[in-house]
């Protein structure tokens, strides 16, 4: 089912640089050069979902899932090569209304391809330190909820917010975040506008971690079963951050650890740079479910979700730099201490 995009006449003008339209995306991808651009799925609504390679050198086959190398005496198996880059899964766009990690991706690509991002800036530091690693971009993964949503959603009104990320039911009510996780899929039938949310069947794909019924879902988790993930980074954005999200309790005790350390890196890391006038409470080891979990299970990764701000305090280039900020300090740490040390994680399970 097709819905028109949600126009908000109200919003203030992106900037050039700030490419977030489905089209635009897609052309910023044709241009890649130095690396290398695959379509690994194609959504419902027909829009290709592309993977984007950097320092990727095919791997070998470990001969091993994670699964059974996790159970038997020599889990590092799994790593076909452990002399290997480590490699980092980043991914945006899940949510369709978020267009905040779309931005910061491609001009992650913009650096690697030519030296500069699309404003024209360096950052020979986060340059330096992509290149210490095989680098695997996911731009945009719900072109669906991409391409029916606003540019972004600085001095939204709160409705306007919540008809956007979450959608409207026919009869105007908004859907509210905890509501639309009460359907898989969403009743499209019933929706006035579904939001960006769900995929182009109603699938918020976030959640489709069990038997995937969306090609997206499906494409991320045979991705980084093959490229052996170490890292899977999943930015999403909210109405407060930006923070970092601690791996729910259902996962290694090594990951949450780590995941913890790294939440207060980021954190003290924004704050040093004036990036954010609030703290996220303390440890919050939640329960959740989800497609990082899903991650983890089929390569040991180290999955971490990001929440960005769409807050009218954070201007354009800040929102930037924001992400510019993470995948610094996270990609630092990763030189110093392996993400995901797999022989590591099962000892300190046992």
């Amino acid at each position: 089912m097709l819905f028109e995009r949600y126009e908000i006449d109200t919003l203030e003008s992106r900037p050039k640089w700030w490419k977030v339209r489905v089209e635009e995306i897609e052309a910023f991808c044709a241009g890649i050069k130095k690396g290398f651009t695959e379509t690994i799925a194609t959504t419902p609504g027909g829009y290709p979902m592309q993977a984007v390679y950097y320092n990727c050198e095919p791997l070998s086959d470990p001969g091993v899932n994670w699964s059974a190398a996790a159970s038997s005496s020599a889990p590092e198996k799994f790593k076909s090569s452990p002399a290997e880059k480590q490699t980092v899964v980043l991914c945006a766009g899940i949510h369709g209304a978020e267009p905040e990690g779309v931005v910061a991706l491609l001009n992650v690509i913009s650096l690697m391809e030519y030296g500069v991002d699309l404003r024209g800036k360096n950052n020979d530091k986060l340059l330096a330190l992509l290149n210490e690693y095989r680098v695997i971009i996911l731009p945009c993964v719900n072109m669906d909820g991409r391409a029916i949503c606003p540019d972004h959603l600085r001095k939204a009104t709160y409705e306007q917010f919540r008809k956007a990320s979450q959608g409207a039911w026919s009869n105007g009510d908004f859907i509210n975040w905890m509501e639309s996780k009460e359907y898989f899929p969403l009743p499209l039938d019933k929706v006035a506008f579904p939001g960006g949310y769900p995929n182009g069947d109603g699938y918020n794909i976030m959640h489709d971690c069990a038997n995937p019924r969306t090609t997206e879902a499906a494409a991320i988790m045979k991705l980084v079963e093959a490229q052996q993930a170490d890292l899977f980074l999943n930015l999403h954005s909210c109405e407060g951050g930006p923070y970092l999200i601690t791996p729910s309790c259902f996962n290694y005790q090594m990951h949450v650890e780590r995941g913890e350390k790294l939440r207060l890196l980021v954190l003290n890391e924004n704050q040093k740079r004036g990036q954010t006038k609030q703290q996220k409470g303390g440890k919050n080891f939640s329960q959740t479910i989800n497609l990082n979990t899903k991650v983890t299970m089929l390569s040991g990764a180290l999955a971490l979700t990001f929440e960005s701000s769409v807050n009218a305090e954070n201007g354009f280039d800040e929102l930037l730099e924001i992400h510019y900020t993470l995948f610094e300090t996270v990609l630092a740490d990763g030189l110093n201490s392996p993400f995901a040390p797999r022989s590591e994680i099962i000892k300190l399970q046992s």
